[in-house]
């Protein structure tokens, strides 16, 4: 979509290498000839591979008179929104990490060599490599309960400035003890990608009893995310012998506090709440920044962009019970899996 964009800008067309990932070596950012020879693709038709904060043309004069936008203005090639969202975060050293918390989640660390991570996606970013994954359906599982058993929160929404049906849902999850009395959510509501890949799998609520109450399934749910962030973490960790100490967080599911801390007890690790939530937008004005030759490099950018707004750190106790608890999510995909494929 931002090369479509960027085309409409500028009449150019281009690309970033991770963009084009499977059609180009990363390494020397060239087309694999041998793929198109294969599939009788001529490359003249393939857009250009740029860096992503190399200039890949200007504001024409016609997209000027329409946009506003001042001609001949700079555009810079960009990069997928993950990745944007990694630059925003501030993951340019070795050993740190994020977790990106929207609709769909991302957590992963960065690592100066390259690891192969089962499950997981490793790809150069900048002078390191990312290694980590994402969850399809994370705060898109508390916007589904919102939809579909939240008329009450949705009505007091409706009724009350200032306060959402999910700040509603923060508290109810605030009564609920670590663990939620041995009720799971498995969530995978649109399939799971990282670590098992599986588009059959489904989202699933396994220990319900009569004394389970809605509040202990919303935080269910947020404790579901957190086993599944856990999981992808553990493996990126052994993978790249890296021991994360916190973990920045940002995107909209940063801002409730009763998850940073329900993941930061999952995982036993500070999580570092960002002051800018939306860092897929702050990462792509920092490539912009570079491309314009504002920064010098992405750490230049990383000190006047990223700062740390809010630190949460992890009650040890209700650590030691979520290991019984993880213990059994990790358990129930393989038994499971079969099953769903049935399904």
């Amino acid at each position: 979509p931002k090369d479509f964009i960027n085309y409409m800008l500028t009449g150019n067309y281009a690309t970033d290498n991770l963009s084009a990932a499977g059609l180009v070596n990363l390494m020397d950012n060239k087309y694999y000839q041998e793929y198109f020879d294969i599939l009788g693709i001529p490359l003249r038709i393939m857009p250009d591979v740029h860096g992503i904060s190399e200039p890949m043309g200007k504001v024409s004069g016609e997209v000027s008179k329409l946009t506003g936008l001042a001609e001949g203005t700079p555009v810079v090639t960009g990069w997928m929104d993950t990745l944007c969202c990694s630059l925003g975060c501030g993951l340019v050293e070795h050993g740190l990490a994020f977790n990106y918390s929207g609709s769909s989640e991302t957590i992963c660390l960065a690592s100066r060599d390259f690891s192969h991570a089962e499950g997981l996606v490793v790809g150069p970013v900048f002078d390191l490599f990312f290694i980590g994954g994402g969850a399809s359906t994370s705060g898109y599982s508390l916007k589904w309960f919102r939809d579909t058993f939240g008329q009450t929160e949705r009505e007091i929404e409706s009724h009350t400035p200032n306060l959402s049906a999910y700040q509603l849902f923060d508290r109810m999850a605030a009564t609920v003890p670590p663990g939620s009395e041995g009720l799971i959510f498995l969530p995978y509501l649109s399939g799971e990608r990282s670590p098992i890949w599986d588009p059959n799998a489904r989202g699933v609520f396994i220990g319900i009893t009569k004394m389970h109450t809605r509040s202990h399934f919303i935080r269910a749910i947020m404790e579901g995310v957190a086993y599944s962030n856990r999981h992808i973490c553990e493996i990126a960790e052994k993978a790249s012998g890296i021991k994360v100490e916190g973990i920045r967080a940002a995107g909209g599911g940063a801002k409730s506090n009763i998850w940073n801390q329900i993941k930061a007890d999952v995982l036993g690790k500070k999580y570092l709440r960002l002051k800018e939530l939306e860092v897929g937008a702050a990462g792509a004005a920092m490539l912009a920044g570079m491309g314009a030759g504002i920064f010098k490099d992405q750490r230049e950018a990383s000190k006047n962009f990223v700062h740390v707004d809010e630190v949460i750190e992890p009650v040890m106790q209700n650590h030691a019970a979520y290991d019984k608890y993880f213990t059994i999510y990790k358990e129930l995909y393989p038994l499971l899996k079969d099953t769903f494929a049935r399904l």
